[in-house]
């Protein structure tokens, strides 16, 4: 299939998603159809886009990569446009990092014993962090959909769509960190790797500061025209040294957000982008996805499912530590943690970036976990965020279900001359003994 055909189909889906969904909390909450279309449409199922024509995407997926950080950089802090109370994002930030690291040390400590033929020695400690990164998010998309689908509204749920729009910080500056520690061949510049991260940050706050003067007056199209020139001269500076675009356009957007003199006008104008460019990038991610490569190494499919099992129990304890935390979780169950597990953009673009990044298994590890970690999320967090909002009493309960009504028993002419008569034995029944006279 062409390339140009493959493109507009992309263009069209997202028109049309974006309508579908909108605002009414329509489809699933971490758009895993539009992942599971990718799959069909890919080399895996009705082989539609062959993996060569996907991968020529790759510049593309780079830019929207690049955006979608722009994006979640300005809204960074923010719900709604109004700033959050700081103590509530330190605490969002701290869970995510918790997680994220506790699944970080146990793959690693795992594959310290289980010795996995495809990784080597470098490899290990890269992979274990490129799993804590996937891993660390809960979706912030979860907690918007199930709030507008159900209702909710309250102390609970304005806390935990703050702590789950928070923690995309922990994930976006790993994968920052896991692209300025892994090795790259076009650069012949010898530094640190923790020089390289700041590198990667200084690009976004110089160019934050470019833009913000650039923005100075401007309107219409000249608004537009600065920030896809800043993004993509972000991009560039970034990939050519083998950084992490995303992470340097989200401390684009972070900066920017504070420096511009019309901050609040450019949310409202950049932030209702981030549909339209994130479904073609589900779509694209499942059509990628390469589940030959996982299936040869059987291996790498226990460490992941091991990954997974401590994802959950670090989100449980995530909800514990949060109930103690902060007050107005006191009154919830135990089991709040569950309905962090949700999973969504973030995770799929932090895997959709590591295979780009990372040749062979390790990348396609990565996006192999993001999938499956949106896949578990779906399943099991808007049923349990649901229950602890019915439970707290901030979202409507789930009617039940009407009984069918019966009609009526029809009376036959038998049982109508039997009530004439006074007798109260239904047809097809015997008399008592002593009346059979």
């Amino acid at each position: 299939m062409s390339s140009i055909v493959v493109l507009m189909g992309l263009l069209v889906l997202s028109y049309i998603g974006t309508l579908l969904a909108g605002k009414n909390a329509k489809g699933t909450s971490s758009g895993i159809e539009f992942l599971a279309l990718g799959v069909l449409v890919g080399p895996h199922a009705f082989a539609l886009v062959e993996r060569a024509t996907v991968q020529q995407f790759g510049p593309l997926v780079q830019t929207a990569l690049a955006w979608f950080g722009l994006v979640v950089g300005l809204d960074f802090g923010r719900i709604g446009g109004q700033r959050v109370p700081g103590r509530q994002v330190v605490i969002g930030v701290l869970l995510s990092a918790l997680a994220g690291l506790t699944v970080t040390l146990a793959v690693f400590g795992l594959l310290q014993v289980v010795k996995v033929p495809y990784l080597g020695a470098s490899q290990q400690a890269l992979f274990a962090g490129g799993v804590g990164a996937v891993l660390a998010e809960t979706s912030r998309s979860a907690i918007g959909w199930v709030t507008a689908r159900h209702g909710a509204k309250g102390t609970v749920s304005d806390l935990l769509a703050v702590v789950a729009s928070a923690d995309d910080l922990v994930p976006i500056a790993a994968v920052g960190v896991l692209f300025a520690y892994a090795p790259h061949d076009n650069v012949r510049i010898l530094l640190p790797s923790s020089a390289w991260v700041g590198i990667t940050a200084l690009v976004g706050v110089v160019i934050a500061v470019v833009t913000a003067i650039l923005l100075r007056g401007a309107a219409g199209y000249q608004v537009w025209g600065a920030l896809a020139g800043t993004v993509l001269l972000t991009l560039g500076c970034t990939a050519r040294f083998g950084l992490s675009p995303m992470f340097g356009t989200f401390v684009l957007g972070v900066t920017l957000a504070g420096l511009a003199p019309n901050a609040r006008a450019l949310r409202r104008l950049v932030v209702p982008t981030e549909r339209p460019v994130m479904l073609p990038l589900l779509l694209l991610a499942g059509a990628r996805l390469d589940m030959r490569s996982i299936a040869d190494a059987k291996i790498v499919i226990l460490v992941l499912g091991f990954a997974m099992l401590v994802r959950i129990v670090a989100k449980y304890g995530s909800g514990l530590l949060l109930r103690a935390a902060a007050p107005t979780a006191r009154h919830t169950s135990p089991h709040l943690g569950f309905g962090l597990l949700s999973a969504g953009p973030i995770t799929i673009t932090i895997g959709l970036a590591s295979a780009l990044r990372f040749s062979g298994l390790l990348g396609e590890a990565l996006l192999t976990l993001a999938v499956g970690a949106v896949v578990v999320g779906e399943l099991f967090s808007p049923l349990a965020l649901r229950r602890e909002l019915v439970a707290v009493g901030e979202a409507t309960p789930p009617e039940p279900a009407a009984r069918p009504s019966l009609p009526p028993p029809s009376t036959t002419d038998a049982e109508q001359e039997l009530a004439g008569t006074g007798e109260h034995w239904t047809t097809g029944e015997l008399p008592a003994r002593g009346d059979e006279s």
